[in-house]
């Protein structure tokens, strides 16, 4: 995990300027020395000017000057939020199992491996994992993929049976042989109902016959899938070679192959229909409304990592009541413009000294954040000052509303940009 552990910065006070991964939410970045005498175990609030968190240009470009650019696209916590831990792998910058389990599979296939061994173990997630079949068969066939199934060559290589012979034939039971070789298995697929020979010759491995297989095409009338019939065929394979160690009961082949398409037509036919033309509308909030309410808005452009925010308070009855603009230099993603325009707002509020107000935005990851204290890396300090702004309001609310309700802040937001690109201070 330390592979891929940042932080995001707050108030500077636990980062190491030198020492820790802070330069980048995605990815470990941190500035490259040598550091000097008098910096080497500076924290990140020494590079903020004295008494506030806000950035030092002077300071920044004397100490990193290469770097410059990068650290001012850091929005930091100007109420004093503490810096985060973040989980690199995750926008959220919280750790999840299944982003750590892709962080070491990743780290896995780095190691040193033939290119063949390589290939079969990046598809098996798409092979196997993917398909729309019951899990006891995803499980059958990963299993028989990495060689675990309980055959006779394994359960001889353990002593746990003395001889690792198919209850089929004369020939050493492995999982390949099992599925695919063996004379039964092979008369088995036969009875297939494709529109091609199935070609098992020259199967080396299970994740190659399985690509086989499952790739051929069924004939009608079966009404299934052809990859669900394979699967199927698997498992009936080995529901006959069990009932014939288990029960001494054979199977012929023609009856293994017509269990699994009776098996595969019931479970085709077991699922839900998915509902078709249905599309799903998001509606806005409804409910008692606060006395003022707040519309924001942000412009970024993605050459210059500008961005202008405008805003606009309304009474309930819809009347104007003021509005404002500002612009940002140094912002790395419209994400951040947005929440810049809601914290821009949040300040201006509280110095009209309104006191009940719900602010409006058309960026629903921004205020699913906000309503539902969830994280995002990029955003930690400027939620972290929203959260601490929102204690001075007797009331007040954050809502998502369609891009058509904050049209008139929109305009604003594109043109104060528009004049700071064509009027660069």
């Amino acid at each position: 995990m330390a592979e891929h552990l940042g932080w995001a910065i707050g108030d500077g006070e636990s980062v190491r300027i030198w020492d820790d991964a802070w330069l980048s939410t995605e990815c470990i970045q941190r500035p490259m020395g040598p550091a000097t005498e008098a910096s080497k175990d500076m924290m990140v609030k020494a590079l903020f000017q004295e008494g506030t968190q806000k950035w030092d240009e002077e300071k920044v470009e004397r100490l990193l000057p290469e770097l410059g650019e990068s650290i001012m696209s850091i929005k930091t916590s100007r109420q004093g939020g503490p810096d985060r831990r973040i989980w690199l792998r995750n926008p959220a910058g919280e750790y999840t199992a299944k982003t750590g389990y892709v962080a070491a599979l990743e780290r896995r296939a780095s190691n040193p491996t033939t290119q063949r061994e390589r290939g079969i173990n990046s598809r098996w997630i798409e092979d196997i994992w993917k398909l729309n079949i019951p899990p006891k068969m995803k499980l059958l066939l990963w299993k028989a993929s990495h060689n675990a199934l309980p055959v006779s060559e394994r359960l001889a290589a353990r002593q746990i049976i003395p001889n690792p012979k198919c209850i089929n034939c004369e020939e050493a039971e492995t999982v390949i042989h099992m599925v695919f070789l063996c004379p039964s298995a092979r008369e088995v697929w036969r009875k297939f109902p494709s529109k091609v020979e199935l070609n098992l010759d020259n199967v080396t491995n299970f994740a190659e016959g399985w690509r086989r297989v499952k790739r051929i095409i069924c004939l009608p009338p079966t009404g299934v899938l052809s990859e669900n019939l394979a699967v199927w065929t698997v498992w009936s394979i080995w529901l006959a070679r069990n009932q014939r160690i288990f029960r001494e009961e054979k199977t012929c082949p023609l009856e293994v192959m017509n269990r699994a398409v009776r098996l595969a037509r019931e479970w085709h036919q077991a699922q839900p229909v998915a509902e078709q033309g249905v599309k799903r509308i998001r509606s806005e909030w409804e409910g008692p409304m606060n006395e003022i309410i707040c519309r924001s808005d942000a412009a970024w452009s993605r050459e210059g990592h500008q961005a202008g925010v405008a805003w606009e308070f309304v009474g309930i009855g819809k009347e104007h009541l003021c509005s404002g603009s500002q612009t940002f230099a140094n912002v790395k993603s419209p994400l951040v413009a947005e929440g810049l325009a809601v914290l821009a707002a949040m300040e201006t509020a509280i110095s009209l000294d309104f006191k009940q107000i719900s602010f409006e935005s058309d960026s629903s990851k921004l205020m699913t954040a906000i309503k539902d204290g969830s994280n995002v890396s990029d955003l930690h300090g400027i939620l972290s000052d929203i959260n601490s702004l929102s204690l001075a309001f007797v009331s007040v609310s954050f809502y998502w509303v369609s891009r058509s309700s904050v049209s008139n802040v929109d305009g604003i937001a594109k043109q104060v940009l528009r004049n700071l690109v064509m009027n660069p201070v």
